[in-house]
Order: C-alpha cells, then sequence, then structure tokens
C-alpha cells in the first residue's frame, strides 16, 4: 500500500520537474512513465456511484495496468462487481490514460442486454491517493441508451487491491 509520505514524494517530484526549470532553453524530455507505486496505487476493485441530476446508482470497476501509462478494465452497474443489465460478465468496459494524477481520455462503453442499448461515456479526472483509501473522479458524458450529452460523474473509492 502506497504510504502518504510516498504521495507527497511524487507530487513534490512533479511539481520541480514541472516548474523546477526556469531557462528559455527548449531541453523538453518526454513524459516520465507512472511508478511502479502509481500504478499499484491505481489497479485494483473499486466501488462508488455515478451521479447525475436524476440522481445516484451504484457502481463497481475493475481497474488493471495496460502498457505504460494506460489502464482498462469492467464497469458493472451495481456494488459488488456484477452485471445489473447483462445475463453475466460485466455492464462494460473502460480505459483511460495516466498523467501524474490526472485521468485523461477516459472511456466507458456500456453494452446493455437488458434493456437492449450501447452508450458512450467520455471524460476525464482525477486521482486522490491518502492513506484513507484512493479515489478516482471523473467527470464526464454519455451519449446513448436514450440520452445524448448527458453529464454524469463517476465517483469510486478503492476497496481492495488485483490479486
Amino acid at each position: 500500500m502506497i504510504r502518504l509520505n510516498d504521495i507527497y514524494k511524487l507530487i513534490l517530484c512533479g511539481t520541480l520537474v514541472t516548474f523546477g526549470s526556469c531557462s528559455d532553453s527548449d531541453d523538453s524530455k518526454p513524459m516520465e512513465e507512472p511508478s511502479v507505486e502509481l500504478t499499484t496505487a491505481l489497479s485494483g476493485f473499486y466501488v462508488g456511484s455515478i451521479a447525475a441530476d436524476q440522481g445516484l446508482a451504484d457502481t463497481s470497476v475493475i481497474i488493471r495496468p495496460n502498457g505504460t501509462d494506460r489502464f482498462n478494465g469492467e464497469y458493472f452497474g451495481t456494488s459488488n462487481f456484477t452485471p445489473c443489465c447483462n445475463v453475466e460478465g460485466n455492464d462494460g468496459t473502460l480505459n483511460f490514460q495516466v498523467e501524474g494524477l490526472q485521468l485523461l481520455n477516459m472511456a466507458v462503453r456500456l453494452d446493455s442486454e437488458l434493456p437492449p442499448c450501447t452508450a458512450n461515456i467520455d471524460g476525464n479526472g482525477e486521482a486522490i491517493l491518502s492513506e484513507e483509501g484512493n479515489r478516482l473522479v471523473f467527470n464526464l458524458i454519455q451519449d446513448g441508451c436514450g440520452v445524448q450529452n448527458f453529464p454524469v460523474t463517476l465517483t469510486v473509492v478503492k476497496v481492495r487491491n488485483l490479486e
């Protein structure tokens, strides 16, 4: 488990890398890959809710690393990692990219059998890492399953690591 002290070190290092140089030279370096600690901190089982103007709905997600700065996983419309809208499997898939603690290009694809519909939910978010629990917050727009340009917020808290 990532310690609070390690989080402060990550933030401090990120600040120094971002703002540490005052020279006018173009010595730009490629973006660093997420650390093993950050990859471990973000990977796992999460529960929470998806919120819209009409209210909240339970949700759970499983997030796995997929390359150096990308993650993918499964989306469930329940809080217990079982599908709400499909006979088996999951209710959708997700993927996003990491840049520091920013979670970019989040894409959730919902494929529902009950009722039959498909939706794409896209946006960005942030990771909030702490000793009390790692939380991910995404501001998203849903298109499909009867709505267009529908804003939703997905907030989930890590409940356990990947096995």
